[in-house]
């Protein structure tokens, strides 16, 4: 297999849902609204709110993904990938209920998501999407499954993969440039750019 790829944060982008819930649901100041989810999200936490952190990804994730949309040149990508592949397969550790409560299912969202903004794109079953309870059966996954490349946003991932695996770390348009701390290998903030790496044609 050539590539396989993380799913939220990765191919979903959630900054505008994240922007949008917390500012109409927390009233988190507009300075702060700039520095993305990361942002956000530390700024809660300093406040104390932590389970309000969590609520907020379990709307963005869930109910309001809606908001989302992809990541730039993510179905150019694809498009050109599924010339010579037949699918793209994508390892996510999102657990199906938040932690938070509620009662949303996390994986009928994100599936109902990806039909909606891929599937219809294409007209068949492009994206072979599995779901982990957490980042170690997740890592262990893509280690046994072993291809020459993964894409994702988290750094800890990256870092247990196989040597075998060339790892590739995403960088959404607020985080391009706040560094990765132990990470030394390619960077990417656009899907486009790995028509080159990959050598897609």
């Amino acid at each position: 297999m050539l590539l396989a790829s993380d799913l939220d944060n990765t191919i979903i982008n959630y900054e505008i849902a994240f922007r949008d819930l917390a500012q109409q649901n927390f009233g988190v100041p507009c300075e702060v609204l700039s520095l993305g989810k990361v942002g956000i999200r530390d700024f809660l936490n300093s406040q104390g709110k932590h389970t309000d952190f969590t609520y907020l990804q379990s709307l963005a994730y869930g109910p309001e993904i809606h908001r989302a949309s992809l990541h730039d040149g993510f179905l150019g990508f694809l498009s050109e990938y599924l010339k010579v592949n037949n699918f793209l397969e994508v390892y996510s550790h999102k657990s199906q209920f938040p932690m938070s409560g509620g009662g949303f299912d996390l994986h009928k969202s994100s599936l109902d998501f990806v039909k909606k903004n891929v599937l219809s794109e294409f007209g068949k079953n492009v994206l072979r999407i599995k779901f982990f309870p957490d980042k170690r059966s997740k890592i262990n996954a893509i280690n046994s499954c072993n291809p020459l490349f993964f894409i994702d946003d988290l750094v800890d991932v990256l870092l247990k993969l196989n040597c075998s695996i060339t790892p590739i770390l995403f960088f959404g348009p607020q985080e391009q440039n706040m560094g990765a701390v132990g990470y030394n290998g390619i960077e990417v903030s656009n899907w486009s750019q790995l028509n080159h790496i990959l050598q897609v044609r």
